[in-house]
């Protein structure tokens, strides 16, 4: 588990610098992690009160940008710009066009 706290931005900053596909990789791990930790096992009830589902979700809202390269309806603008270091650093490591970045114009 990347950010244990639930942590939106601590997920996103151990996301930079890796490649697009061990970001999907541990998008979708940290997801199911998350929804386990949250289902009906001993200790769900804290987990969701911790945040569980609203972090995954926000994960899945970036899983989402990052496979269709279109914004999810449920990102804030906030929320939004705080994909961008992630996509900069796709850019560099010359995985994405820097056109890319112009979505968070």
């Amino acid at each position: 588990m990347i950010s244990e706290s639930y942590n939106f931005e601590v997920f996103l900053a151990a996301m930079i610098g890796k490649q697009f596909e061990e970001i999907l990789s541990d998008a979708e791990e940290e997801i199911r992690i998350a929804e386990a930790r949250s289902r009906n096992v001993k200790g769900a009830p804290e987990q969701r009160k911790r945040g569980s589902g609203e972090y995954s979700a926000r994960i899945k809202a970036f899983l989402y940008f990052m496979r269709y390269a279109s914004r999810p309806g449920s990102a804030s603008d906030l929320e939004f710009a705080l994909y961008r270091p992630v996509c900069e650093s796709l850019v560099g490591l010359g995985r994405f066009d820097p056109k890319f970045l112009d979505l968070f114009h």
